[in-house]
């Protein structure tokens, strides 16, 4: 216990309203105040790095299409807004305003938003740094004569073998069942 901060205490956190509520074109409009840590948040970032990695809605994005994504699973997961995206575009909905009285109707909608942004600039880093090494690798073969190729194909099957017979590829084995 750091002295100068003395001695612990308990405090009570009082029950609070979850959702704001404000009227939209004559409907009433309900939206979370908070997004929570447990379900709201790792679905959006999972969802707009899916969609950045193309993994999701067979879909892939950059990062601005990742916000939009971002936008369209808030409106599902944190109101009760229900978007018939056959008769309404994404510009009607930001044109509207609609996601301005979201976005200022939920608290910590900008702090789940920077760890989006956080996690797709480190896929973004993570994909350079990887395409980076394959352009490398593909250099270094290019430069291999017959026998260095069929030398370091050999390694690598011994490398699959032994891994194949170890403990691990057992292990692995298990899990997948």
């Amino acid at each position: 216990m750091d002295a100068q901060l003395g001695r612990k205490i308990l405090v009570d956190f009082p029950e609070t309203d979850e959702f704001k509520e404000f009227d939209f074109n004559g409907k009433k409009i309900r939206v979370k105040k908070y997004l929570d840590t447990a379900n709201d948040q790792p679905l959006l970032i999972s969802t707009c790095l899916d969609s950045y990695l193309g993994e999701r809605f067979g879909l892939k994005t950059d990062g601005y299409g990742a916000e939009i994504i971002f936008d369209i699973v808030l409106l599902d997961i944190a109101t009760n807004i229900k978007i018939d995206s056959k008769k309404v575009s994404i510009d009607n909905v930001y044109k509207s305003g609609l996601m301005w009285k979201v976005y200022s109707a939920i608290e910590n909608v900008m702090d789940v938003k920077d760890i989006v942004k956080s996690v797709l600039v480190d896929a973004r880093v993570e994909r350079f740094s990887i395409s980076n090494r394959i352009e490398d690798f593909k250099s270094y073969l290019s430069g291999l004569d017959e026998e260095s190729v069929r030398h370091l194909a050999e390694q690598v099957d011994e490398v699959i073998k032994s891994v194949a017979n170890s403990p691990i590829s057992s292990l692995m084995e298990e899990s997948n069942r």
